[in-house]
């Protein structure tokens, strides 16, 4: 019996049996012949996976080009993952046993182990150990826990803007009514010849009670917690106190500049409310004022600088009786929520009042002036509208028409108490005064 392969020699012959069908010769011949027939499956021998490695599949996923590393695109790439962790070598869904691989190939008898299917009970408890271990070694992802909105600072992703609590006591003191915010968390470096870039992180925490005492202070440290603390503790020890108005707001108008940073303060009425920057209304709190208005002009990013002046501007303030102590005059105030009455805040404590003050007019009434050194904030011009700018001639015969009314509703009152116009009820009468006869 000979065997026929066909096929050429970039292909490789698998050749499978099929079945066995009897065959019986020519019909001279008393005798049969049994023949097996064979079938022949062709397939290529060339493939990617036998050509190219692990390595170089995962780069096709996971690597990235030079312009999409500039581009910032390898945080959306895929990580490589271990596809065997778990598995064990002969273990599979059909749980098939196989002796050598996953069995032993003797029995303690020395008897030789059949291939065959695992019973339920050893397949469950593998896949079972399976599961566990992948479980355990599984990074599952953190579920981030967001804050309350009112407690989560300027930014729910950072730390500014929250509270650190009240500073540590020092020795037998202790700050109870106190309470620290952080301000500014960044991060620094220092360049040194001998270690290079060494980074650190920067704290600024302002700490106050609301009542009249605040302070703030900057530390550095390797981590950010650690900063903020040590700068939160040192504030403590650096407060000031800020002069208050009735306990709301300010004594007046003031003006302070620190570097690129320029502040404008202005004065308010109670009920108003702090209208500033997120930053000084927590700086507000904490000294507590209540009432006030506040401008930032210049930097408005670098937050030691609107720090440091909004304290420069709260604590170099001139109470009511130091102006009338210094000057030797009564300082009075003229509100328009007293329909401008003249009220008497502060007199001399020595009684002395002099006559004639030698100053300028402008010091004596206008402390605006004299605070703010006649630094006011800028404020927007008020345009004009159209038609009033190119004097339209429909707007220039409404406005004649205007003139002839303007003020005439007042007049007309002024009249009347006068006796130089009749009222509405004279002239009702005199029209009801039935004409003569003919």
């Amino acid at each position: 019996m000979s065997w026929i392969r066909v096929g050429f020699s970039a292909t490789k012959n698998i050749i499978s049996y099929t079945s066995i069908l009897p065959s019986t010769g020519c019909q001279g011949c008393s005798t049969s012949i049994s023949l097996y027939q064979y079938t022949q499956i062709q397939s290529r021998n060339y493939s990617f996976v036998n050509k190219v490695g692990s390595d170089q599949l995962w780069g096709g996923v996971t690597s990235v080009s030079a312009a999409g590393r500039k581009r910032g695109r390898t945080k959306s790439v895929k990580r490589r993952i271990n596809l065997n962790i778990g598995q064990k070598i002969g273990y599979g869904k059909k749980g098939m046993q196989l002796p050598g691989l996953n069995t032993w190939v003797l029995t303690k008898s020395n008897e030789r182990i059949k291939a065959g299917s695992q019973t339920d009970e050893q397949y469950e408890i593998t896949l079972d150990s399976i599961r566990d271990f992948r479980g355990s070694t599984k990074k599952s992802r953190l579920k981030r826990k967001y804050p309350n909105p009112l407690n989560r600072g300027y930014n729910s992703s950072l730390l500014n803007g929250t509270s650190l609590g009240m500073p540590a006591p020092v020795r037998d003191e202790t700050f109870e009514g106190f309470d620290s915010v952080l301000i500014e968390g960044k991060k620094v470096t220092n360049i040194t010849a001998t270690e290079g870039k060494v980074f650190a992180s920067r704290a600024l925490v302002a700490v106050g009670n609301g009542n009249g005492l605040a302070g703030f202070a900057v530390a550095k440290a390797k981590h950010p917690e650690v900063a903020a603390i040590k700068a939160r503790d040192k504030a403590g020890q650096r407060l000031m106190f800020v002069e208050r108005y009735k306990g709301h707001t300010i004594h007046h108008n003031t003006h302070a500049e620190v570097h690129c940073t320029k502040l404008f303060a202005k004065r308010t009425y109670d009920g108003h409310g702090v209208v500033a920057h997120k930053v000084i209304k927590d700086l507000c709190r904490l000294s507590g004022i209540k009432d006030i208005y506040i401008k930032l002009e210049g930097n408005t990013k670098n937050r030691i600088t609107m720090t440091t002046a909004f304290f420069n501007a709260m604590t170099h303030q001139e109470t009511h009786q130091e102006l009338a102590n210094r000057t030797n005059m009564h300082v009075v105030e003229f509100s328009e929520e007293r329909n401008n009455v003249p009220v008497v805040l502060a007199s001399p404590e020595d009684g002395k009042v002099q006559e004639k003050y030698y100053g300028s007019e402008r010091d004596v009434y206008d402390l605006d002036t004299l605070y703010t050194k006649g630094k006011l904030h800028w404020t927007r011009p008020q345009m004009r509208p159209v038609w009033e700018r190119l004097r339209f001639t429909s707007y220039q015969r409404r406005m004649a028409k205007e003139f002839r009314r303007r003020g005439q509703h007042e007049a007309q009152k002024v009249r009347r108490l006068c006796g130089l116009e009749p009222s509405k009820e004279e002239r009702m009468r005199r029209d009801e005064v039935p004409k003569k006869e003919e």
